[in-house]
């Protein structure tokens, strides 16, 4: 493996940003702990060695004239452009719900759980390189630029010519991934990181070459985190083995492939570990239950309310020693669904204090089985709540709103061009059927699916196995999805459209090739 030089100029700056950070600091941080904030300096300075080694290196090698590190820059600098310039009009970004508490717990220097302790660590190491929260979104910016050029560089290197490669800038303009790419949440990244992993395994088998050593670690550690960063990600670790091996077939000894799967489950298992101890400390009540209960609860409530109809007795007393069942009744009688029941009377005893791992278990075991009595009732919940997951979430007021760049006009009106809302008689922004279309993640994931079946008809295991991996989300955040938010299913949606458009235009390229050589 080639060892890349230690840069002692970029070590400097390092250093020198570090010292920085010391006063910065106290512009956005407000933990009390001195030996909290002590360890988070630590991995700060380590951070900063490892970006700033990587910056020299991109520096370097752009200033000795690489030719795929100057297109990759210049590619990657269009599309950032353009979502700085978005990012101005909207500034700080489009926070809406959930990042709020997680913006909170970062400035304590806190690991927000349920949001993915992977989110806090981002937010945390964002708002000490720039002590603002727009740092959180302007980074996330600059990262998924990253990825969108390499990409557009490969389908140049590829087709041979920019004009094709050009073409797909297309579904990166999306108004769906711009909104997200200013939306400062764990998916707006993780499709990216998602879409680069899945994306560097097709170009290996393209290109028809292995990864160096140090290539491969990398990706192995990019894999940890995309197994890690999203619950319904958990797969990976049962098939992304797989896919490395039949890659590595017959390319390299088996050993050597059990040492690749080694490397990745090593990052993984450690990764995923940390989300799994960090849960135990992130349920109702201080149980490490809540997240999982809310995977459920929509479903649960329907299938609940059936059961009573039907007397069966044993199953909601299975229920209700974890989740109080008066109160799924007293919320689907008033009309509210599993999730707002959740949040309605979580506070007020919906999951009970007394209850055992026994009892959490036996309640799975009661889900299960009323899933199985009543399966119409269960796939028109799920059904209804996919359907349901088009549009865009509603911008809720902020308590403390920061002063936009322009004006806020200007940054309302960005909001709504992105979300394709229009004001009603009553002056109100609603959206309307085409943030429903689209903002819709069906026609990509059935992409995905098409794919992968394709793939697998014509016997490309490798890319068969790539494009399943993000295609398998679909149906697990459908039987899991606890609300109706286009978000959840957004890295299939990147994923399938990226497919569809490189995929489509490298085929066109080469059948004109073709059809040129006759």
């Amino acid at each position: 493996m080639k060892k890349l030089p230690i840069q002692k100029l970029w070590v400097t700056i390092a250093l020198v940003h570090w010292l920085i950070s010391l006063l910065t600091d106290k512009l956005v941080i407000t933990c009390e702990s001195s030996v909290t904030y002590g360890i988070w300096k630590v991995l700060f300075l380590l951070f900063l060695f490892i970006f700033y080694q990587a910056a020299g290196y991109a520096v370097r090698e752009y200033c000795s004239g690489n030719q795929a590190v100057r297109k990759i820059l210049k590619l990657a600098g269009i599309y950032f452009l353009v979502m700085l310039v978005f990012l101005l009009l909207t500034w700080p970004g489009i926070w809406r719900v959930d990042e709020f508490s997680i913006l909170r717990t970062a400035k304590d220097l806190h690991l927000h759980f349920w949001q993915g302790y992977l989110t806090s660590v981002y937010y945390i190491l964002c708002l000490m390189m720039i002590p603002h929260p727009a740092s959180v979104v302007l980074f996330m910016c600059a990262i998924n630029s990253a990825v969108a050029g390499y990409l557009v560089y490969k389908l140049w290197t590829y087709t041979g010519e920019k004009k094709y490669a050009y073409l797909l800038y297309v579904p990166f303009f999306f108004f769906p991934v711009i909104d997200s790419n200013l939306y400062p949440m764990r998916m707006s990244i993780y499709a990216f990181l998602e879409l680069l992993l899945l994306a560097k395994i097709c170009f290996w088998v393209y290109e028809k070459r292995l990864p160096g050593k140090g290539e491969f670690l990398w990706m192995s550690l990019l894999a940890g985190i995309v197994t890690a960063w999203r619950s319904e990600s958990i797969y990976y670790l049962l098939l992304f083995p797989v896919l490395l091996a039949v890659f590595l077939w017959k390319r390299v000894s088996g050993k050597a492939i059990l040492r690749a799967i080694a490397v990745y489950l090593s990052f993984s298992v450690v990764l995923v570990g940390i989300q799994k101890i960090g849960d135990g400390w992130n349920g109702t009540g201080g149980r490490g239950d809540g997240y999982e209960i809310t995977a459920i609860i929509r479903p649960l409530t329907v299938l609940v309310v059936d059961a009573a109809y039907a007397e069966e007795k044993d199953l909601i007393a299975a229920v209700d020693k974890v989740i109080n069942c008066a109160f799924i009744f007293q919320g689907a009688s008033e009309g509210d669904n599993g999730l707002d029941i959740f949040w309605k009377y979580g506070g007020e005893g919906l999951v009970t204090d007394s209850y055992t791992q026994e009892d959490f278990h036996n309640m799975k075991m009661a889900y299960y089985e009323l899933i199985l009595r009543h399966p119409k009732t269960f796939l028109r919940e799920r059904l209804n709540t996919y359907l349901k997951s088009t549009g865009i979430l509603g911008d809720l007021p902020n308590t403390d709103p920061p002063a936009p760049v322009i004006s806020e006009t200007v940054r309302n009106g960005t909001y709504a061009l992105l979300e394709l809302r229009y004001r009603n008689s009553d002056q109100y922004l609603v959206s309307g059927k085409a943030t429903k279309i689209v903002y819709s993640g069906f026609f990509p994931s059935f992409v995905l699916i098409l794919g992968s079946l394709w793939f697998l008809l014509k016997k490309r295991w490798v890319y068969a196995g790539s494009v399943m991996m993000a295609a398998i989300k679909v149906p697990l955040i459908f039987l899991t999805a606890p609300g109706c938010l286009f978000m959840y299913y957004y890295s299939p949606y990147l994923c399938g459209w990226i497919f569809l458009f490189f995929v489509g235009i490298l085929w066109y390229r080469k059948r004109k090739e073709r059809e040129a050589a006759r």
